[in-house]
């Protein structure tokens, strides 16, 4: 369940305790449902084939993803946990983290 507050103001001063208030009670919505949610199963993917969603998923930086997506345009393939790393410039931690989902196969390969 998704909570979703919206404003129509013309010209109307809102004091900034009541859009601090607010924000609260918002911010405290975001988190009990984080609380809420059930671990994710992670099944093994393929990095060539990630869609932008799961890099937020992942926790990956838009940075690490915009250096990955220029990468695959110059029709690039990544064909290893190191140049995983290169490429995208995740640490050493996340890679640890996520390594044993992380598969790379040569379909792409002839």
């Amino acid at each position: 369940m998704v909570t979703l507050l919206y404003f129509r103001v013309q010209k109307q001063y809102i004091p900034t305790h009541v859009i601090l208030e607010l924000d609260h009670i918002l911010q405290h919505t975001i988190d009990s449902h984080k609380l809420n949610d059930q671990p994710k199963t992670i099944y093994p993917f393929n990095p060539n084939f990630i869609i932008d969603q799961r890099w937020y998923f992942f926790g990956l930086s838009p940075q690490e993803m915009e250096t990955f997506h220029a990468y695959r345009k110059l029709g690039k393939w990544i064909n290893s946990l190191r140049e995983f790393q290169k490429i995208t410039g995740v640490d050493s931690s996340w890679l640890n983290v996520y390594r044993p989902f992380l598969t790379f196969q040569s379909e792409h390969k002839k």
